[in-house]
């Protein structure tokens, strides 16, 4: 299985339109040979990098149907979505603070053998917690954005 996206190569810069400085819209990602007995794909997006020590959750989406080639500002409201680090249902781009190093943005696709079922939308931790059992492959590619 690959995940990569048009707008920049992995391990390379994201380019400002897609971040908090721009117009915040989710790149391109392309899905690429996803096993045969995928159900559904979960998308989390995070920076392990996040002021504080912790992980910022970017977008947390789940039960994408298995068929999907690519995830792009016309579709992505059509997936459901988890809750990201700022309590919305919604990709939320990188926003480093001002003068930080360079943070690591991933993108990490995972390949279930189900559809999840949630009472409400899920936060990263309670979706890889319901995952953990039915991963048939995973995938991530990764960029990085500072803000002057």
């Amino acid at each position: 299985m690959e995940i990569k996206t048009q707008e920049f190569r992995n391990e390379k810069d994201i380019p400002r339109v897609h971040t908090c400085d721009g117009s915040d819209r989710v790149p391109t990602i392309q899905i690429r040979d996803i096993p045969p007995k995928t159900r559904a794909l979960a998308l989390i997006i995070d920076d392990p990098d996040a002021t504080g020590g912790g992980v910022w959750d970017h977008c947390v989406l789940y039960n994408i149907p298995a068929e999907t080639k690519e995830i792009h500002a016309k579709n992505i409201d059509t997936f459901q979505s988890g809750v990201n680090s700022w309590g919305k249902e919604r990709y939320g781009g990188p926003c480093p603070p001002r003068g930080d190093r360079p943070h690591r943005y991933y993108f990490k696709l995972y390949a279930l053998d189900s559809e999840l079922e949630f009472k409400k939308p899920p936060n990263t931790e309670q979706l890889t917690k319901a995952m953990k059992r039915h991963i048939l492959k995973e995938a991530s590619c990764m960029g990085v954005y500072s803000r002057k």
